[in-house]
């Protein structure tokens, strides 16, 4: 029996993204063992960290090694593709462009159920786009955290809360971010009281 990967999305250091591409690539014999799908949802990661690094032609790369193996691969594989193209152009000036990617692996996502990265691109978008696009796709994000029966979807509800909060904030609507951090406050307190 093969041991079981850690939670590779929790790996994930946004202010140290070498660590994080060290920590996968020594996963890699293991992913690899549990199939070519984990292999490659693995090294969308990997090339998400190289463009956190700005290392865009190495992003590239692995994402062009990712993208001529995916015909064998199932539905994650391509969503993560497309978050990671995504991620990679938003991190290089091209928010436009990235925009796109992102709303495509959210249609994918959500069609196929999967939570956490329709959350994830719910978010990017709301990264890329004006102030009124933004807002709305945060709200889609909230509302895929409160329908999911997935904890960990679940619990991605209080940071989006907190982003939404501080995109009223940001956008002087202090009612609305103040009804945002009360919502996330009783969030705390039923996690506190369980």
């Amino acid at each position: 029996m093969l041991p079981d990967l850690p939670d590779l999305d929790a790996m994930l250091n946004p202010l140290d993204p070498a660590s994080s591409e060290a920590a996968w690539r020594a996963l890699l014999p293991l992913a690899r063992q549990h199939g070519l799908d984990a292999e490659l949802c693995l090294l969308t990661r990997i090339a998400r960290a190289q463009g956190m690094q700005g290392h865009f032609d190495e992003a590239q790369a692995t994402l062009d090694d990712v993208e001529s193996r995916a015909p064998g691969a199932g539905r994650e594989v391509v969503v993560r593709m497309l978050v990671a193209e995504g991620s990679i152009l938003r991190k290089s000036g091209l928010a436009e462009a990235a925009a796109a990617f992102f709303e495509d692996a959210f249609g994918i996502a959500t069609q196929e159920g999967f939570d956490e990265l329709a959350i994830d691109a719910a978010i990017l978008l709301g990264e890329v786009l004006p102030p009124d696009p933004a807002l709305e796709w945060l709200h889609v994000g909230i509302g895929v955290a409160e329908r999911s029966t997935r904890p960990a979807a679940r619990a991605r509800l209080p940071s989006l809360l907190q982003r939404t909060e501080a995109a009223f904030l940001a956008r002087g609507d202090g009612d609305r971010a103040q009804a945002l951090r009360v919502r996330r406050d009783a969030l705390h307190e039923d996690d506190d009281a369980s």
